[in-house]
């Protein structure tokens, strides 16, 4: 009884304030991606004022603006990070990509991707930056299409593919990611299925896959027998 007592007892003044520092943080870094998404420049005025905070708040977290635009980006990357690190756990069961694991996988990206796309999006007009900023979002950027890149020439290594043509593959993830992060849009404004997106996603990625690996050299009718993928969808 004195354990529960003690875990329901309301938090010393001092944890209260850090907690509502670290909510304020977080608000101010989704308001001034918000306003990135909108094609807005964001500044202190603008962003509190979307946040619903004073101008004093936002400079006790950040010295800056631009300090805030880095903050955001960091924000985005490890939120990149955690939705890679989930799909690599769900994807345990879906190691070989047949038409139906494609499809689970593209569905569960489509449905994690609804808070990542808007936030990707947000960060697009720093790609070219040389500032750290630009430096961060072209790392975030290539970390999901290495992994990405990575899980296609898995897919493909049965039909004896070498490692000298990963570029190839590398070329195929930033197809497959500009496709499903254009998908990814038409599920979040509402005009297309998510299942219906899956499924098209899914037999377009494993018809590429098929042809890149055959572009390569590699034996197609092991992949066939593999994943029954072939140059028009599946093979089953």
């Amino acid at each position: 009884m004195a354990q529960n007592a003690v875990s329901s007892a309301p938090a010393p003044n001092g944890a209260r304030r850090r907690r509502n520092g670290v909510e304020s943080r977080r608000v101010l870094i989704e308001s001034t991606l918000s306003l990135l998404s909108q094609g807005k420049a964001p500044t202190s005025v603008n962003i509190t004022a979307l946040a619903g905070l004073a101008q004093p708040t936002f400079y006790a977290h950040f010295k800056s603006v631009d300090a805030c635009v880095l903050a955001s980006a960091q924000y985005v990357h490890a939120k990149i990070l955690e939705h890679r690190d989930f799909q690599r756990g769900e994807q345990a069961d879906d190691a070989v990509y047949t038409p139906e694991a494609l499809e689970r996988i593209m569905a569960r990206w489509l449905d994690s991707s609804r808070a990542t796309t808007p936030m990707l999006d947000a960060l697009d007009r720093f790609q070219h930056d040389k500032t750290p900023v630009g430096d961060l979002v072209r790392q975030t950027n290539n970390d999901i299409h290495t992994e990405a890149a990575e899980q296609l020439f898995a897919t493909a290594a049965s039909t004896g593919v070498s490692r000298e043509h990963f570029e190839q593959f590398d070329l195929l993830a930033r197809l497959t990611i500009a496709s499903s992060r254009a998908m990814s849009r038409l599920v979040i404004d509402g005009k297309v299925d998510l299942h219906a997106a899956a499924k098209t996603l899914a037999r377009n990625t494993g018809a590429l896959i098929y042809v890149t690996a055959a572009a390569c050299g590699g034996d197609t009718s092991k992949l066939i027998d593999d994943t029954g993928w072939t140059a028009t969808g599946p093979a089953r």
